[in-house]
């Protein structure tokens, strides 16, 4: 079990039900099984394996567990997960109908408006510009194949007891409680896999379920202690390292906005992965800083630009700047430019749009220092603002 370093984001969902029907249907060689506003397809041997190990469960030791109380149990623990379909390293968000959707390595999640408006609102997902070509309104693809080579527990099936009843399947966990875990259950124990031939086609079982589900409204990105990152969604979980591979990215329909050049000049070049967006203290930030021998980490209130600023020093600033060049020969700051940079902070305020960019472990501010000390200069250590971190 993963131990949360940092919750970067929290959002109620609206308060609407998730749509209260469960399928498994077979077609052909593949079965696709359809779970409230989430379907995804498995290959026919390997949704045999996993009937068979879901129907294996002890019944009694689900039923009678104590799921108040800090004990866990992996009831099954099946690790043979290894054929996926071609494609499925891909994610790609479509607008269908009313409806948007996200198709990540085998998996489609169905979202209303309102609850695709709430993750473009807190995350970078994609603005999504219609097209006139029938049903498909619009649509928004996302390869990035250097990614997704060796994704996260890619072998993994297990049920697991704990505070509630967890599937994992993959890098993909649902939470149930025990009723609706039950006619899952249930449903799903009438089939009877060693019967079900190749050439059929058709509806293995169906069943409707219970008006909510587990963490009915919340939608929560998590930062993980080991280095990862779950996304919850109701009562769906989705691990994993870099944010491009779930379909969110900064692209130029994004509603957040990195420097161009710095983009160009570093994340680009460097193959730098996004992973993570937060909201931080401008005086908790820590900055690079060159020297004569190299570079140092300081915090923000310790760096020269920041000092140049407090004792309104355009020397401290012109000094500074001629190390940055003997390190950085395109670096195009000037005193100039950042007295114009002031103002405009104090007059029209700063642009949220345009977020501070970190790096590495140290999470040492990378991008946007001028910024930042104009932040902690006209206001205060407490004052907020997004960051975008890369490794």
């Amino acid at each position: 079990m993963g131990q949360i370093a940092s919750i970067l984001n929290s959002y109620q969902l609206p308060d609407q039900s998730a749509p209260e029907f469960f399928s498994i249907q077979q077609r052909l060689t593949r079965v696709t099984i359809t779970y409230r506003q989430l379907q995804f397809q498995l290959p026919l041997q390997t949704f045999r394996d996993c009937a068979r190990e879901l129907q294996a469960l002890n019944r009694d030791q689900v039923e009678n567990f104590n799921y108040s109380s800090s004990t866990f149990i992996e009831a099954i623990n099946f690790t043979k997960l290894t054929t996926l379909y071609p494609g499925a390293g891909k994610a790609r968000w479509h607008k269908w109908g009313r409806l948007y959707r996200l198709c990540y390595r085998g998996i489609r999640l169905k979202l209303q408006p309102a609850e695709f408006s709430a993750l473009q609102a807190h995350y970078l997902i994609p603005r999504l510009k219609p097209k006139d070509i029938f049903w498909r309104i619009a649509r928004y693809w996302l390869r990035r194949p250097d990614h997704n080579d060796s994704p996260l527990l890619k072998e993994r099936l297990s049920v697991d007891l704990c505070e509630n009843i967890h599937i994992h399947f993959q890098n993909l966990r649902i939470e149930f409680d025990l009723n609706e875990f039950l006619v899952l259950w249930d449903a799903v124990s009438h089939i009877e896999p060693s019967k079900i031939s190749p050439l059929h086609w058709g509806t293995l079982c169906h069943c409707p379920l219970p008006h909510t589900t587990e963490w009915n409204r919340r939608l929560q990105l998590e930062e993980q202690v080991e280095g990862h990152y779950h996304l919850h969604y109701r009562n769906l979980r989705i691990e994993f390292r870099d944010f491009y591979e779930i379909g969110i990215d900064l692209g130029s329909a994004n509603p957040l906005k990195i420097d161009s050049k710095y983009m160009n000049r570093f994340v680009r070049p460097g193959s730098w992965k996004m992973a993570g967006i937060q909201t931080r203290k401008v005086g908790e930030i820590r900055v690079l800083v060159y020297t004569s021998t190299g570079i140092n980490q300081v915090s923000l209130e310790d760096s020269p630009i920041y000092q140049s600023l407090v004792q309104n020093s355009r020397d401290i600033y012109d000094q500074y700047r001629r190390t940055v060049l003997t390190h950085d020969p395109q670096n195009d700051n000037d005193w100039d430019r950042f007295q114009t940079l002031l103002e405009n902070i104090r007059s029209e305020g700063f642009d949220m749009s345009r977020p501070l960019v970190t790096h590495g472990s140290d999470h040492c501010l990378v991008d946007g220092q001028h910024r930042a000390s104009i932040l902690l200069y006209l206001f205060s250590a407490d004052t907020t603002v997004k960051v975008v971190h890369y490794v």
